[in-house]
């Protein structure tokens, strides 16, 4: 108990030092803002693997993502269009969803009736199944994509990766004493 109250409260105890401890993860955060590095690449044990896997991930799934953003986009691009006019950035996401909950309804409906007196049923079935999911696809393709340009950015900054490592060997440390 007693050795736990005394780990628990740094700042007490050694209040230079956590002071350091408190810049240095400042000064991290900071340069991991300036670096337009994620949290999720910075969690990576292995950067460059983390990426590579990233990128091998992404390239499979392209046909499917390309296939999913022309598909999506007649409501892509009114959810988007209806956005850039909101002042407010953290209403954007609710704009989008909103907007394609409205317009994707309609164009899946006219989408069935088109595919179904064109081609074969089973054909129109298979278009059908893969359209009706691929708004959310299409933003979490430009999610993943996001995080891989992150992965790449944070693999290829050693003086950040030196950064984090040297902040993690000092909380190691805190911890161990």
């Amino acid at each position: 108990p007693r050795t736990t109250k005394r780990r628990a409260r740094p700042r007490e105890n050694d209040p230079d030092r956590a002071r350091r401890l408190f810049d240095k993860a400042e000064a991290f955060r900071q340069a991991r803002q300036e670096a337009k590095v994620s949290l999720h690449a910075v969690r990576a044990k292995h950067p460059v693997g983390a990426a590579l896997w990233r990128t091998l991930v992404s390239l499979v799934m392209l046909p499917f993502a390309l296939a999913a953003c022309v598909a999506s986009l007649p409501g892509w691009a009114a959810a988007q269009g209806l956005a850039s006019t909101a002042k407010d950035r953290s209403f954007h996401n609710s704009l989008r969803f909103g907007v394609i909950l409205l317009v994707w309804k309609p164009i899946v409906l006219i989408a069935s009736i088109v595919l179904l007196c064109t081609v074969k049923w089973y054909w129109a079935l298979a278009c059908l199944l893969l359209l009706c999911p691929a708004p959310t696809l299409v933003f979490q393709w430009f999610e993943e994509l996001r995080r891989l340009a992150s992965a790449w950015r944070y693999a290829g900054n050693r003086r950040l990766r030196r950064q984090k490592e040297d902040l993690m060997n000092e909380l190691k440390e805190l911890k161990e004493k």
